[in-house]
């Protein structure tokens, strides 16, 4: 759910197509009670990768964002693609 928030926010907010985000790219995220925090995240938008964090909370059921913070980063290089599990 959190990766589907990003991926609105983005949209949304920065109009930019985005078509795909992943919350674990170049970091496993951390979870403490039901907020997950994304320090190596990513989102592809126009075939390329960028660096994405975010912090979610979600309610109990994870069906619903309840708060949700996000910066965007700096193009991934593809030299670092397949180590971070993205594809094109």
């Amino acid at each position: 759910i959190c990766d589907r928030e990003a991926m609105r926010r983005i949209k949304d907010e920065k109009k930019l197509p985005v078509d795909r985000a992943q919350g674990a790219a170049s970091a496993e995220p951390k979870t403490e009670g039901h907020k997950l925090t994304a320090k190596g995240a990513a989102y592809r938008s126009k075939g390329a990768w960028y660096g994405l964090t975010f912090v979610c909370e979600a309610t109990p059921d994870h069906m619903k964002i309840l708060s949700f913070e996000y910066q965007t980063g700096d193009a991934i290089p593809k030299a670092k693609w397949e180590d971070y599990g993205l594809w094109n």
